[in-house]
């Protein structure tokens, strides 16, 4: 009698203690899945547009293009624009079209590291079609001024180190526009990626660029855009704004 007594007390507490396992276990299953809901939920909240031109719009990692965008003739898949008018738009939903295009007649300044020569702008016009192509401008410009359609320009330029020593920089500190509006490696402004990862040897140049929003406070106003690239070297142009733009492949 006490020995089946003891197989009981033994089945039993085995028992219970497969109660209290399984119990802990869904207990963890539905922290697991209250947890993941939370990560949805909180991933569809930033997914959500600001205002404006993005509002109602949905992320798409691989934005699809219209039919009636591929068979345009300004349509340019490679992104490459040459010609005002002309567009693309990118995986993201960017749609990108280029408004003037001017050649900068390769003005050069120089610090006691490196000379910079101006080579060309480009004025964009921007149309995030997507809330990822939003927020990716929003990073890139470190801005909350892009909260729809935005402008910017491409300034392309050489660095030529003309120092002893290999040469290392981020490219642009500034640009001025209308000399009242300054974006910066803060805000507003974006450098080439390449040139934080690599060294140029004395002697040596490289092309590389920078892109510079266009608050919306001048929008199609931007007239005189002054570039520092140090305090020593500083180079300023009047932009055309459309009128006597030059095709850079020619």
């Amino acid at each position: 009698m006490q020995k089946n007594i003891k197989y009981w007390w033994i089945g039993g507490t085995a028992v219970v203690l497969g109660v209290i396992l399984m119990g802990g276990w869904l207990l963890l299953d539905r922290q697991k899945q209250v947890k993941q809901t939370a990560q949805e939920r909180s991933i569809k909240n930033e997914d959500k547009p600001l205002q404006d031109g993005a509002i109602g719009k949905n992320n798409q990692r691989r934005y699809k293009i219209s039919k009636q965008d591929r068979q345009s003739k300004q349509y340019v898949s490679s992104g490459n624009l040459t010609q005002p008018g002309q567009f693309s738009i990118s995986p993201a939903g960017n749609r990108t079209e280029l408004k003037a295009l001017q050649n900068l007649a390769g003005q050069t300044v120089v610090d006691q590291q490196a000379q910079y020569t101006l080579q060309q702008v480009k004025w964009q016009m921007n149309t995030p079609k997507t809330d990822e192509a939003l927020r990716m401008a929003q990073m890139a410009f470190n801005s909350r001024d892009v909260q729809g359609d935005y402008q910017n320009l491409i300034i392309k330029y050489q660095i030529k180190n003309i120092g002893n020593q290999p040469l290392q920089t981020d490219g642009v500190k500034a640009v001025v526009l209308n000399q009242d509006y300054e974006a910066n490696t803060l805000s507003g402004l974006d450098n080439d990626a390449r040139l934080a990862n690599q060294e140029i040897q004395p002697g040596d140049t490289q092309d590389s660029f920078v892109t510079v929003l266009i608050p919306r406070s001048l929008t199609n106003q931007v007239q005189n855009v002054q570039v520092q690239f140090s305090k020593e070297a500083i180079a300023g142009f009047a932009l055309n704004q459309g009128k006597g733009v030059n095709d850079a492949e020619k």
